[in-house]
């Protein structure tokens, strides 16, 4: 049996090994990613930088949840709770990040957030568990982390008599988060880098007799 647990330190070395983690889940060949970071230098050094400073908000604003092994976290996902969303507080690693940050990744970032945000808005409004990340380490794939994960989430939001939300830019995933009673309920798409990208949105009402 896999054990879930909430990540809630904020100590460097709980915020590096998460920073490896959702580094190592992201294919600089996928199209989202591509288009976002590939005018980038060095996207590797650039991306451990961004989740430092991503997984710190995370910990700090959201609800993580990790599997660890052998001392590494190789599963996470990061939950963005119930409630109005609120500015972020920069984080220790803000002003390094934005000195490294090409422009153009700024704008496409912020045109991304923003197609993403509004489609969140649109389809789920803002009482709800949304999952905005959930990966596992390659080596670890297989072994049911994110069904494990995913489940925790799930029972969580029950509890609270709240659905679970999420979206992907990955058609392939939608499979896997029907299999846990989601279902495609509204699409968005948005360009970038002169890729065209689609958005799926996704919540668990059908499953959880809320419809």
């Amino acid at each position: 049996m896999q054990v879930v647990k909430q990540l809630t330190s904020l100590e460097p070395a709980a915020i590096e090994g998460l920073a490896k983690l959702l580094a190592s889940c992201f294919d600089l060949n996928d199209d989202l990613y591509a288009a976002l970071y590939g005018s980038v230098l060095d996207p590797e050094a650039f991306l451990d930088l961004y989740f430092r400073s991503r997984g710190y908000e995370s910990v700090r604003d959201d609800e993580v949840y990790v599997v660890e092994a052998a001392g590494l976290i190789v599963a996470a996902a990061v939950v963005v709770p119930p409630g109005p969303k609120q500015k972020r507080a920069d984080t220790p690693y803000s002003d390094e990040l934005r000195r490294n940050t090409p422009d153009d990744v700024a704008d496409k970032q912020k045109l991304f957030h923003e197609v993403v945000d509004e489609l969140e808005t649109e389809a789920f409004g803002d009482e709800t568990y949304y999952v905005s990340f959930i990966g596992v380490a390659h080596w670890a794939r297989g072994k049911g982390l994110a069904g494990a994960i995913l489940r925790h989430v799930l029972n969580r939001a029950r509890a609270d008599g709240r659905l679970v939300t999420l979206t992907t830019t990955t058609k392939g995933n939608i499979p896997m988060y029907e299999k846990f009673g989601f279902k495609v309920i509204q699409t968005a798409e948005v360009t970038l880098a002169r890729t065209r990208l689609d958005i799926w949105a996704m919540d668990n009402a059908e499953s959880e007799g809320h419809l």
